[in-house]
C-alpha cells in the first residue's frame, strides 16, 4: 500500500479503498478507471443540493501543491538536471516540461525526452510562484520565480539578432529550439513571458526585469506587422517565416498597455491598438483560433482556447472602454463552451474542459483557466450559475492532486502512455496561479482562519504573516483584500492610522466578522494590520 500520510482522513480513507480495488467506477457507473497508468483518483463525493465536493480543502491543496514543487521534487526527480552559471543544479522544469509518473524522464518516444517550453510554461510558473508569495509570504516562491527569469533572460536570443532578446519557445536537451519549433521561435510566448517580468519588477524593484520585458516590447513592436498582427513561427536569426498564423496576438496588446500604464507614457499605443483591433476583426469574428502550441502543427483543422479565454477575460476587464465588449465575451465564452466542455466524465458536473482539437482531452489547467474566466463573467453579471460553475471546477481539480502532493494532468491524457501517464510542471503552477486568482475575486471561498492577502490594487513585496498581523508593501493605491485569521484592531498605512470606516472614494477598512473578510483602501505603501 502507497504511503498516505500528510493526506485528508476522508481524502486517505477514498483512496485507499481505490488502491485496495484497483479500479473506480464514478457514482453514475461510467467505466472503471484503472490505476495501471500511475494515477490514483478517490471516489468522488458529490451530493445532491452542492454537486460536486472537493477532496481535500481548498488550503490542503494550495498548501500540498506548492510545497512539492518547491521542496518534494528535488527527491522525486530522478533525472538528469542543466546547472546555473555557478554549476549548481537547477530544478528539474528548467530542461523538463513532463516526466513519467515516478520522477525519471522519459526514455520512449524521443519527443518526450528532455524537452521544454521555457518562453510560456517558465512564465506561467514565474507567476504561480509569485501569487503563492503573496498568499503565504514564503521566500523559497519567489526565489524560484527570479530563478526562472534569469535563466530565460541570460538565455534568449541575441540582440543584434532580427527576432532579438526573445526568451525561446521550445528548448531540447539545453539546447534552444528544435522539436516542432526547428530553427524558429513563436512570436507570441515571448509577450507572455515579458508580463511574467513586469510582475516581477513590480514586486522586487529590480530594474533587470523591467528592461528585459521592454527589450521584448521593442523587438514586437518593431516586426509587428501593418494589420496588427505577427507570423506564429520565425526563424529569430534570419527572419524568416517558419509559420504563418497564429490567431495569439491578444498578449502583444497586454504586453504594450502594461508597459505604457507603468511608465504613463503612451510609447506604445499605436501598437498596442493595432494588434487588439486585429484580434477583434479576425479571431473574433472567424472563431479561427489556433496556432498556440509549441508542440503541434498549425493545423487549418485545429482550434485551441487558450487565447480565446484570455482575450474574454481582457474584453471584461475593459468593458468600459471597448464597445460590445460584454456582448462579444459572452459570445465567446459559448463558443469555448460548446468547442471544449464535456459534462460527461469522471468529475461531472463541474465542467472539464479539453485542451485543443487536435489534442481533445480533458485537462485540469484548461478547466480552471475557463474557471478564472468565468469568475470575471461573474463578478460583472452576478450570474449564480457562473459562481456555481466555478465553485465545481475548483473542487474536481483538487481531485487531481496525488498522494505525493504531484498534480496530474487529467483523466483521460496519456493513461496509454509505455511509460505512465505524464507529469507536466507548468499545470501544477498555472492551477495554484489561477486558484489563487479566482479566490481573489471570491475570497468567501478562500480558507477559514487563515491570514491571505488574497487580491490588491497593485504588486505587493515584502509580505509578512504572523499569527496576529500582516504586514506588505503595495506599489499602487486602491482596495485590498483579505481574509484573516484574526479580528483586527488597527489598520496603518506608511504610519497614518486608517479609520475604521469605508466610504467610496475615502481611505479606511472595514472588516466583516462572520466572513473573516477585510476591506482596506489606501494609498501605495507599507500596510500593517494588527489586533
Amino acid at each position: 500500500m502507497r504511503d498516505l500520510r500528510g493526506v485528508g482522513a476522508m481524502t486517505r480513507l477514498a483512496i485507499g479503498a481505490y488502491l485496495a480495488l484497483g479500479l473506480h467506477a464514478n457514482a453514475a457507473g461510467a467505466t472503471p478507471y484503472a490505476s495501471e497508468s500511475g494515477i490514483v483518483f478517490c471516489a468522488p463525493l458529490r451530493t445532491e443540493e452542492a454537486g460536486l465536493l472537493p477532496a481535500v480543502s481548498y488550503s490542503e491543496f494550495i498548501e500540498r501543491a506548492m510545497h512539492f514543487l518547491l521542496v518534494d521534487q528535488e527527491t522525486w526527480f530522478k533525472g538528469e538536471r542543466l546547472r546555473d552559471a555557478s554549476g549548481e543544479p537547477l530544478p528539474p522544469f528548467f530542461k523538463h516540461a513532463k516526466v513519467g509518473p515516478n520522477g525519471r524522464p522519459y526514455t520512449e518516444p524521443v519527443v518526450d525526452r528532455g524537452v521544454v517550453y521555457p518562453a510560456s510554461h517558465h512564465a506561467f510558473n514565474i507567476q504561480g510562484c509569485l501569487s503563492y508569495y503573496v498568499y503565504s509570504g514564503n521566500a523559497d516562491a519567489l526565489r524560484c520565480a527570479r530563478r526562472l527569469a534569469d535563466w530565460n533572460i541570460a538565455h534568449s536570443t541575441p540582440g543584434d539578432w532580427p527576432y532579438g532578446d526573445l526568451p525561446y519557445s521550445t528548448f531540447v536537451n539545453g539546447v534552444p529550439g528544435g522539436f516542432v519549433d526547428g530553427d524558429a521561435i513563436m512570436t507570441d510566448k515571448p509577450a507572455i513571458m515579458a508580463l511574467a517580468y513586469i510582475r516581477l519588477y513590480r514586486v522586487t524593484r529590480d530594474e533587470a526585469y523591467l528592461l528585459a520585458a521592454r527589450k521584448i516590447a521593442d523587438t514586437l513592436a518593431r516586426n509587428q506587422r501593418p494589420e496588427g498582427d505577427w507570423p506564429f513561427r520565425v526563424n529569430p536569426k534570419t527572419g524568416e517565416v517558419r509559420e504563418d498564423y497564429t490567431s495569439s496576438a491578444i498578449y502583444g496588446a497586454m504586453l504594450f498597455e502594461a508597459l505604457d500604464d507603468l511608465s504613463d507614457r503612451s510609447t506604445y499605443a499605436d501598437h498596442r491598438g493595432r494588434a487588439l483591433h486585429w484580434v477583434l476583426e479576425n479571431p473574433v469574428r472567424t472563431m479561427d483560433w489556433r496556432g498556440f502550441y509549441e508542440d503541434v502543427g498549425n493545423a487549418e483543422e485545429n482550434r485551441t482556447n487558450w487565447d480565446c479565454i484570455d482575450t474574454v477575460r481582457y474584453l471584461v476587464a475593459h468593458r468600459d472602454e471597448i464597445p460590445g465588449a460584454m456582448a462579444t465575451a459572452e459570445r465567446l465564452s459559448r463558443w469555448l463552451a460548446d468547442t471544449f466542455i464535456e459534462r460527461d466524465h469522471m468529475f461531472a458536473p463541474a465542467a472539464g474542459v479539453r485542451e485543443q482539437i487536435v489534442c481533445f482531452s480533458i485537462m485540469c489547467g484548461h478547466s480552471i483557466h475557463w474557471a478564472a474566466m468565468m469568475t470575471d463573467l461573474y463578478t460583472v453579471s452576478e450570474n449564480e450559475k457562473q459562481r456555481w460553475e466555478v465553485v465545481q471546477v475548483l473542487n474536481s481539480i483538487t481531485y487531481h492532486l496525488q498522494p505525493d502532493n504531484r498534480l496530474v494532468l487529467g483523466p483521460e491524457h496519456g493513461l496509454t502512455h509505455p511509460q505512465g501517464a505524464p507529469y507536466w510542471y507548468s499545470t501544477q503552477f498555472s492551477c495554484v496561479n489561477l486558484f489563487l486568482e479566482i479566490l481573489g475575486e471570491l475570497p468567501e471561498l478562500a480558507p477559514d482562519n487563515e491570514s491571505h492577502l488574497l487580491k490588491s490594487a497593485g504588486e505587493v513585496r515584502d509580505v509578512q504573516y504572523s499569527n496576529a498581523s500582516v504586514s506588505y508593501t503595495s506599489d499602487a493605491a486602491g482596495t485590498d483584500t483579505l481574509k484573516l485569521s484574526f479580528t483586527p484592531g488597527e489598520v496603518w498605512c506608511d504610519g497614518v492610522l486608517l479609520p475604521n470606516a469605508l466610504a467610496h472614494g475615502q481611505r479606511g477598512w472595514a472588516y466583516d466578522e462572520e466572513s473573516q473578510i477585510l476591506r482596506v483602501t489606501r494609498e501605495d505603501g507599507r500596510v500593517h494590520i494588527t489586533d
